[in-house]
């Protein structure tokens, strides 16, 4: 692949409006100029992508933008990357492919459906291709796992046994190459489209999801197909190099598709989510708010090769190698069409813009909202108690013994010194002459009428 078909690429697709919108009289706010891909959100803020998909495209002309060079990489060896961004009802699930439902039509397929039948058809192909050609035909090896993550409980969608009360017990791993592995998660090994397809169908029906205000069936956690891909091939090099040969030399090469269809972002007040769904969607935005900074990280090159935080969440653990790595992404962004949620789809343009090397405060009204009354109760609470007890205690045990030491001992000793030698002065020659006076006059007399009694 180029460098220019591995570099990180944003779309974005203008959902149309609902039904129960237009209804409700919603008003359209966004616009895209004409020949550029541009779009235009009320009419002062224009964003640039490198796809803008209006309401009319569809789901084949998304997949040929987003998603088809990306299965050709992953053949050639290459991590692969799609994530679907957006507020919670804009239409990722449906962009994605992975709500699986039984009376899909086939235009209507999302990506990983039109991924696995290119997938598939372009290993049949490159197999007759050899065959034709005469030369050893590759030898590949399918598996997938799908994952979601739901309040940063990493949970195996594979597995229909499991007990959601209970902890899951599956480990992120990375292994001394710097390759992400996640111990005790379910691995099928696939041989054809069909049963690709079917374990899709078994994980998307085991999703976790909810009813709010502004989804009827909303995803309550972040999912992730992954298919990872092995192929043992003769190499292409030693055949230029010696043609004549009759050893062949084989090459293996190992990718790893992500699929990541995001639970959309959250402010509770319109969800008017409580109690589990109020938490899942805090637990929601702190990952996206992880990846938010992760992607500011990789896409700000003055900081290149400093620390990227993916160990804030779960979420960017597992998409490591994939985001960082040996990898090509793209990244979709799904876009409501409202004037009702005009401000929350300015916030996916801003983290959008994360993603191209621009740098916004996106989630600080979904935490303002979350974490302000909740924080802003407790610890007003906490230090209060805490720091009227302390202070109280401390303080008043501490001044008072230490003034009464210092200025007990303080003053005694200064008045002591003062008034001891202030009287004693004054008092030693008052009662001195007084006393000399008195005594005298008294024993003089005494004596002299003594003498002359004796005499």
């Amino acid at each position: 692949m180029s460098t220019d078909d591995s570099s990180v690429r944003v779309a974005i697709r203008v959902r149309p409006q609902l039904p129960r919108e237009r209804l409700d009289g919603c008003h359209v706010c966004t616009s895209i100029t004409p020949g550029e891909p541009q779009l235009v959100l009320g009419s002062d803020r224009a964003f640039t992508f490198d796809h803008v998909l209006d309401q009319d495209c569809s789901q084949d002309q998304v997949y040929n933008s987003v998603t088809a060079r990306l299965v050709e990489g992953c053949l050639q060896g290459y991590n692969a990357t799609v994530l679907a961004y957006g507020q919670t009802g804009s239409g990722k699930t449906f962009t994605m492919g992975t709500g699986f439902e039984v009376s899909v039509l086939e235009e209507d397929q999302g990506i990983v459906p039109r991924a696995v039948h290119h997938l598939f058809t372009s290993i049949e192909k490159k197999k007759k291709s050899a065959a034709e050609e005469g030369r050893p035909a590759p030898e590949f090896k399918t598996t997938a796992q799908f994952i979601e993550l739901y309040n940063e409980e990493v949970l195996d969608l594979f597995d229909t046994s499991r007990d959601m009360k209970q902890k899951s017990h599956i480990r992120i791993h990375e292994d001394p190459s710097g390759a992400i592995h996640t111990v005790g998660v379910t691995t099928r090994e696939v041989q054809s489209q069909e049963e690709m397809m079917q374990c899709l169908k078994l994980g998307a029906l085991s999703r976790t999801t909810a009813s709010t205000q502004m989804n009827v069936q909303s995803s309550r956690s972040h999912a992730i197909f992954t298919i990872h891909l092995s192929q043992v091939r003769v190499c292409a090099s030693n055949k230029e190099d010696s043609p004549e040969s009759e050893v062949d030399e084989y090459e293996t090469l190992t990718a790893k598709f992500h699929f990541v269809d995001l639970a959309g972002s959250e402010r509770l007040k319109r969800t008017g989510a409580t109690g589990d769904r109020a938490k899942e969607g805090i637990s929601i935005n702190c990952g996206l708010l992880a990846l938010g900074n992760v992607i500011s990280a990789l896409g700000d090159c003055t900081k290149r090769p400093g620390h990227v935080p993916y160990r804030d969440s779960k979420l960017t653990r597992l998409l490591q190698d994939s985001l960082g790595g040996n990898r090509c992404d793209r990244y979709t962004d799904r876009y409501t069409n409202n004037y009702t949620d005009k401000y929350t789809d300015r916030y996916t343009d801003r983290y959008t813009d994360n993603y191209t090397d621009r740098y916004t405060d996106c989630y600080t009204d979904c935490y303002t909202d979350n974490y302000t009354d909740r924080y802003t109760d407790k610890y007003t609470d906490r230090y209060t108690d805490c720091y009227t007890d302390c202070y109280t205690d401390c303080y008043t045990d501490c001044y008072t013994d230490r003034y009464t030491d210092n200025y007990t001992n303080r003053y005694t000793d200064r008045y002591a010194d003062r008034y001891t030698d202030r009287y004693a002065d004054r008092y030693t020659d008052r009662y001195a002459d007084r006393y000399t006076d008195r005594y005298a006059n008294r024993y003089t007399d005494r004596d002299t009428d003594r003498d002359i009694d004796r005499i």
